[in-house]
């Protein structure tokens, strides 16, 4: 999949958005998200890419749903 760093990272922050609104604490909902953002990182041949999507989601989810013990690690 080709992509953009710019889509990747909009497509990271739309995804990390899905999840906390539309996965709120159902958990079959939000693995269905966390299985379709790997897919799609799995689909993306570009390393930076890949990165930018990843930043994207982190960074949101950041906002979104801090956690309690400081930085969020790789999920």
């Amino acid at each position: 999949m080709n992509l953009s760093n710019k889509a990747a990272f909009e497509l990271g922050r739309s995804l990390a958005t899905s999840l906390h609104i539309s996965g709120g604490t159902n958990p079959v909902i939000r693995g269905g998200i966390l299985m379709a953002r790997n897919d799609i990182l799995d689909a993306i041949t570009k390393s930076e890419t890949r990165w930018e999507l990843r930043r994207g989601f982190d960074s949101t989810m950041d906002v979104l749903e801090p956690l309690q013990q400081g930085a969020r690690r790789f999920i």
